[in-house]
């Protein structure tokens, strides 16, 4: 590849920065007449040896867009080669396909070298086969590009030129996340390879083909309306029954299928759910992207992307370039681990497209290649690790501590990297040469943006503020070239500047600091003195940057704000509407509601302008209902309230839900939350936030002191909850004055780690104190827990059982010195409303949803707001509401699963060809027992599509029992479509184990196994014992006393006894003594005889498999090793050699005594006939004991720590057990050492 890349590109150095001085150019057209020029260069030298060094232009631009280019081609000498001139109207800019045809057309005027002819077809085919290798990022597409050599070999190929321009276009399609220089440039040089194929071509220019492929270039040049009336026209104008998709071949048909619907008219919602039928990431993350730009929630975004990636590692990080689009959209609210993920991930992409340079191509930049060695690719770490970094840096500054490697625990990797992304600013810009795929340059100039724009990111998403600023000063330090990412509208002087600001002209989320730089920096316009919007400066940027969202943006918001203008402004926005489409009008829409003052300044021409914009927005679209809103929030609550819950039964999701308790709280309507909560939470119970609106209605139980509703809502917390369940638990028990259940919940906070309650121990001991007044503790008690901070509803529910009046309450809450949600408590009851909102705007952000419900209860009642009841909000959920988008996002996934394996195995006729089929592909991808922690989530969900299939298509074979096994254990026993109303079946893996292990007709292996399945889920090995758990073991005995699956409760049972307190372990074994069930009898007698095996001498007499009688107690004075080991595990027959050796070296008896050492067999084993089976075939001369039918050995299995395991009886009999790092030689030395007058005791 590396070879590849210098024949690619010019002999000499390379160029890339450049911005044109054009007027109302898309980003697109702005550089394609040079980009053109540029590849006819590099043709010329491939064919002819021209000897073209570099591209030159002259431009004249009028303010209309009109504008005469002129172009030349300079020789190594500097002389010129060629001279051409090219000019258009403006009314050219609206043309479509015709701007770039009539472009070349001027300069393919001149002599150039030729393109082969080829048929249309082959055109056609090769441009979408092109586009078919779109990947998930830039970089990785651009590797595609690069790679592809073909018309390195031929340059006359015209089918390989329009491959090149499809592979190009498809490198700029992740822009969508947000446009750099390398975006705009490479979408001209494709479309510049595309015109000159199209000449070549027979018929190429006139076809409806040639139209939709012209539409590609439009949507990403952001002339979206346009591309959008191509394809309407083109599926107008075909035959009726004609797919122009379906005519194709291969790759070709799946890229054209894919533009199809991107070109097409969509919605936000079904283009995440599009996205979720792609199988990876590389044909889903641009869909995620657009859904961004149509509307959808950034965190919404980032959901989608953990639910539909998140579960392959490799997956995750290659979505990096939709991170500048999330962050600056949702603003550093969204502090989701996702970004932090990407930040690094995308410096890492580029730096693998870099060490693919040659040698050569390296050596030709001065320190190149130098700094391509020194940095360091970054290291796999998750988002939340990152987190924790910054968090203990963060606490590192606090203490003094020396916060020098701060960078390198939150972006590891960057201070070796920084001289490459040092140098991408030096040499990123220089002369203009000729060039077909992409130069060095390109590149530098990339690297140095991207790292930028990353960075800038990272720094935004960190929330502690001490923590931002080392980190930016860390950066700035080693790469001070990225200063001006740093900068806001409140420019600082104290960032290292850059000599040509002018460069960040093309990137999209640099507008805002465009706007504000120093004077005479950008656009040759100096800054406003008064730092606000400078009208020429604004314009400027609007007409140089047309068409690029970010840049629209914030021009819309200058027109909204200090310019003015009356009669510019609305021109302003019906050419973007005019010229853009859905994603400019969103745009412009959300700039406009932004911002109070739009309405005064534009005046009658405010509803007008907001009526456009809105015009082609579906019902349900969130700007919609939010221009709808902001003309509701002048009405009634009740009216205002019911318009949010309109629109999230429109298409329910997590994020509508959390603005509906938002507004709930605010407006004092806690009765309709309630109620919205019941009905909406069989939509939303499996989203990872649930659990905040769960939290949310059971903190205004606590405060309302409705026990019972708590007591209801603490189930609905899960195992991934634990802490918040924890937490819930111990207030209830608090507010109940329940001392003993305080205490142990107490014990789980302590637990699971959570800091906000470190001191949790001591609040209990203090409330205890608090609650009788007359306490001579009650003072102390008083002291301390007023100084808590951070759980302000802890201190609400002790201070109402202490009935202490408002002055005290205050003072309890902390008084003057309080923070945050505790000083908005105290500004409520002292009733200071203005206070309480700043704080409450302030705070807001960073309150749990406890104090926030407090808070907000609180604020209601103490301000006198009239409540809003369920009387004035009835229910409005519809009959059948549309499936929770991440419910549909799960059903389009696995419905597109389904529909490739059901492709796969259609040729299957049997279902033992159908179950091959399943076994050979979980043997290929490692699924099985054994597995199951190694086996990603995304295998277990293909797993379980491909079960449910076989399962449809051979209802009645027998291994149906054992693919409903695998789905129950897979966690995936149901489809999420199952639920009909939006909601999956009750129970998943555990009511599927439950109906597995209680159906009559289950096989007994079945039935074993999921009982034993069911009883790991309910009650897990890792967590303590519990009384429910014993109670829960000892009713399932009960259930099934002399049934198939009484072994496994059994074993159950006992083994949680392990894990008891010796005392309460015994208890409970002696009354399963007399339990009327032989085996749960038996077992409990040897269970206690067993408490005292390692205290008295072992007896243990069997009959061996060849029929020996043996007997332990008839062997004092000798050493004996016991082996346990089953017969089908591979460690424990490979164990069997040394074991030989063992009774070799060591057992001989001397002439006139017994042996000294003995071996004896323990073998787990299916039955008897296994058991003789495997001593014979490993011809052992020691007995060999069969464990079937004796309870006995059941009580010694709980001191095995592994099979097999060994034990060794001293010379008086008593045995001792092994750790399995003991060398077993070692060991039997010792005891054969001792005399028998020291082997007494063990």
């Amino acid at each position: 590849m590396a070879l590849f890349v210098c024949a690619w590109c010019a002999p000499d150095v390379f160029a890339q920065w450049y911005a044109p001085e054009t007027n109302y150019h898309d980003p697109v057209q702005r550089v394609f007449p040079v980009e053109l020029a540029r590849v006819l260069a590099w043709r010329e030298n491939a064919a002819h040896g021209a000897g073209i060094a570099e591209v030159t232009y002259d431009l004249d631009c009028a303010e209309d867009g009109a504008a005469e280019w002129t172009l030349r081609w300079l020789g190594e000498n500097g002389g010129v080669w060629r001279e051409v001139k090219v000019s258009y109207r403006a009314a050219l800019l609206l043309g479509g396909p015709d701007f770039y045809r009539n472009i070349a057309r001027q300069l393919r005027a001149q002599p150039w070298a030729a393109f082969e002819r080829t048929s249309e077809t082959d055109l056609e085919t090769a441009f979408w086969e092109g586009l078919w290798q779109m990947q998930a990022s830039r970089m990785a597409t651009l590797r595609e590009a690069m790679s592809d050599g073909a018309l390195k070999k031929n340059h006359r190929d015209a089918g390989a030129a329009a491959r090149l321009a499809g592979e190009l276009l498809a490198s700029t399609v992740p822009s969508v996340g947000g446009m750099l220089t390398l975006d705009s440039t490479l979408a001209a040089r494709g479309a510049a390879w595309l015109a000159l194929a199209e000449e070549a071509a027979e018929g190429g220019e006139m076809s409806l083909a040639g139209d939709l492929r012209w539409a590609v270039v439009l949507k990403l040049a952001q002339r979206e309306e346009q591309a959008l009336r191509m394809e309407l026209n083109v599926r107008a104008g075909r035959r009726p029954g004609d797919d122009i998709a379906q005519s194709l071949p291969g790759e070709a048909r799946g890229a054209r299928e894919w533009w199809q619907f991107v070109l097409g008219p969509n919605e936000r919602r079904e283009t995440l759910l599009q996205a979720a039928r792609h199988e990876s990431p590389a044909k889903g993350a641009a869909l995620l992207g657009h859904a961004v730009r149509l509307g959808e929630h950034p965190f919404a975004l980032t959901q989608a992307a953990e639910l539909l990636y998140g579960r392959d590692n490799a997956q995750l990080p290659q979505l990096l370039d939709l991170h500048d689009l999330i962050g600056l959209t949702a603003g550093p609210q969204v502090q989701h681990w996702v970004l932090l993920l990407w930040a690094d991930a995308a410096r890492a992409d580029w730096l693998r497209t870099m060490r693919q340079l040659s040698d050569a191509e390296r050596g030709r930049i001065s320190g190149l290649d130098e700094a391509i060695k020194e940095a360091l690719l970054p290291p796999k770490l998750d988002g939340a690790m990152i987190m924790e970094r910054v968090r203990n840096a963060f606490e590192a500054t606090k203490s003094g501590f020396d916060a020098r490697h701060m960078l390198d625990q939150v972006s590891p990797g960057f201070r070796k990297s920084a001289p490459l992304i040092r140098l991408g600013y030096r040499e990123g810009e220089g002369r203009l040469e000729p060039v077909a795929v992409v130069s060095t340059r390109d590149l530098l100039c990339f690297g140095w943006e991207m790292c930028g724009v990353q960075s800038r990111m990272r720094w935004r998403m960190i929330p502690f503020p001490q923590a931002k600023t080392v980190l930016r000063d860390q950066m700035l330090e080693h790469a001070p070239e990225l200063g001006p990412f740093f900068q806001t509208e409140r420019w600082s002087r104290e960032i290292p500047e850059v000599a040509n600001l002018d460069r960040l002209q093309r990137i999209e989320h640099m507008a805002e600091t465009l706007l504000f730089a120093p004077a005479g920096r950008v656009f040759g316009v100096p800054e406003s003195p008064d730092k606000t919007f400078n009208v020429e400066r604004t314009r400027r940027m609007g007409r140089r940057g047309w068409l690029m969202p970010m840049h629209m943006k914030w021009v819309a918001l200058a027109h909204t704000e200090t310019i003015g203008d009356n009669a510019i402004a609305p021109e302003f926005f019906e050419r973007i509407h005019a010229e853009g489409g859905m994603v400019m009008d969103r745009v412009l829409l959300l700039a406009l509601l932004g911002r109070p003052a739009a309405k005064a300044i534009l005046g009658d021409k405010f509803q007008e302008i907001v009526r456009m914009l809105s015009a082609s927005m579906a019902e349900g679209d969130p700007v919609l209902e939010a221009s709808r809103l902001a003309e509701l929030r002048e009405r009634p609550d009740a009216e205002f309230l019911k318009m949010q819950e309109c629109v999230f039964w429109m298409a329910p999701d997590m994020a509508m839900a959390r603005n509906f308790f938002g507004v709930c709280l605010e407006i004092n309507a806690f009765q309709p939350m309630r109620r919205f909560f019941e009905e909406a939470r069989p939509m939303l119970d499996d989203d990872p936030q649930f659990y905040e609106l769960v939290m949310g209605v059971a903190a205004l139980a606590l405060v309302e002191n409705d026990l019972d509703g708590v007591r209801r809502y603490l189930p609905l917390l899960g195992r991934e909850n634990a802490k918040h369940r924890a937490m819930l638990a111990f207030l209830l028990a608090v507010a109940d004055q329940n001392m003993e259940d305080a205490k142990q919940a107490a014990a789980e906070i302590v637990a699971a780690g959570m800091t906000e309650a470190k001191n949790i121990d001591g609040y209990v001991a203090l409330w205890a104190a608090l609650r009788n007044r007359h306490s001579p503790d009650y003072r102390n008690a008083f002291d301390h827990l007023s100084k808590v901070q951070g759980w302000p509803i802890f201190q609400w529910i002790v201070a109402r059982q202490a009935g202490m009046d408002t002055e005290e309450l205050i003072k309890f809450l902390g008084g003057d010195q309080a923070r945050e949600a505790n000083q908005m408590l105290v500004h409520c009851l002292r009733k200071q409303k203005g206070p309480y909102r700043r704080a409450l705007r302030a705070g807001m952000i960073r309150m749990d949803p406890l104090s926030l419900v407090l808070v907000q209860h609180v604020a209601s009642r103490q301000f006198g707001q009239p409540e809003v009841t369920n009387a004035d909000l009835p229910s409005l959920r519809p009959e059948k509401p549309p499936l929770p988008l991440r419910k549909a996002l799960l059903a389009e996934r696995e419905k597109g699963i389904e529909q490739r394996f059901a492709r796969e195995c259609a040729a299957f006729r049997t279902a033992g060809e159908w179950w091959a089929f399943y076994q050979e592909w979980k043997t290929r991808n490692r699924i099985g027992p054994g597995r199951e922690g190694d086996t990603s989530v995304d295998l277990l969900e293909r797993q379980a599509v491909l079960l449910r299939l076989f399962s449809k298509q051979h209802p009645g074979d027998a291994r149906v029992w054992d693919a409903r096994l695998a789905l129950a254990r897979s966690g995936k026993p149901h489809q999420p479509s199952d639920g009909g109303d939006g909601a999956e079946p009750d129970g998943g893996s555990e009511q599927a184990l439950a109906s597995l292990a209680g159906e009559p007709d289950t096989p007994s292996p079945i039935r074993a196994a999921a009982m034993r399945e069911l009883l790991a889920l309910r009650y897990p090995s890792d967590a303590a014992p519990t009384l429910e758990a014993i109670f829960a073991h000892q009713k399932w005995l009960s259930e099934f006393h002399g049934k198939k699956g009484e072994a496994v409760v059994v074993d159950r049972l006992f083994g949680m006894l392990a894990h008891m307190p010796k005392e309460a372990a015994v208890n409970i074994a002696r009354e399963l003594v007399d339990y009327p069930g032989t085996m749960a009898g038996a077992r409990a007698r040897a269970w206690l005889e067993g408490q005292t095996l390692f205290a008295r001498p072992l007896d243990f007499s069997f009959t061996a498999v060849d029929g020996r009688a043996v007997d332990v107690s008839q062997m004092r004075g000798a050493v004996i090793l016991i082996v346990f080991a089953n017969t089908w595990a591979r460690n424990c027959i490979d164990a069997i050699p040394s074991l030989r050796g063992l009774e070799a070296a060591y057992g001989e008896p001397g002439p006139k005594a017994p042996p000294v050492f003995r071996v004896i067999g323990v073998t787990f084993a299916r039955d008897d006939d296994a058991a003789k089976a495997f001593a014979a075939s490993h011809g052992f001369r020691w007995p060999q004991y069969s464990e079937k039918g004796m309870p006995k050995i059941h009580s010694w299995m709980g001191h095995l720590p592994a099979v097999p395991g060994y034990w060794l009886v001293d010379k008086h009999g008593i045995p001792r057990k092994l750790p399995l790092d003991a060398n077993l030689e070692t060991e039997i030395k010792n005891l054969l050492a001792e005399p028998l007058s020291a082997s007494a005791s063990p």
